[in-house]
């Protein structure tokens, strides 16, 4: 949810497409982790639990890496 107040601190038009690209990415591997850990933790099968739970953590651990890496990589401390 913090990561919202950064996007809402912009305005996007000034931003560049690879900017705008690096955002929509992290955006959905966040969202996709979101779903993914709700299969696992609603699952009542064994695949269900453990796609939810490996792709959940796959894609937790990669939403963050998402905005720290790459050529379009800026740190707004």
């Amino acid at each position: 949810m913090t990561g919202i107040w950064n996007l809402a601190d912009i305005d996007v038009a000034d931003t560049s497409t690879s900017y705008q690209a690096t955002v929509f990415i992290k955006v959905a591997v966040s969202v996709t982790a979101a779903v993914a850990v709700a299969i696992h933790s609603n699952g009542r099968s064994k695949l269900a639990v453990a796609l939810g739970g490996a792709v959940g953590l796959l894609a937790s651990r990669g939403a963050p890496l998402r905005g720290t890496t790459g050529p379009t990589a800026t740190r707004r401390w």
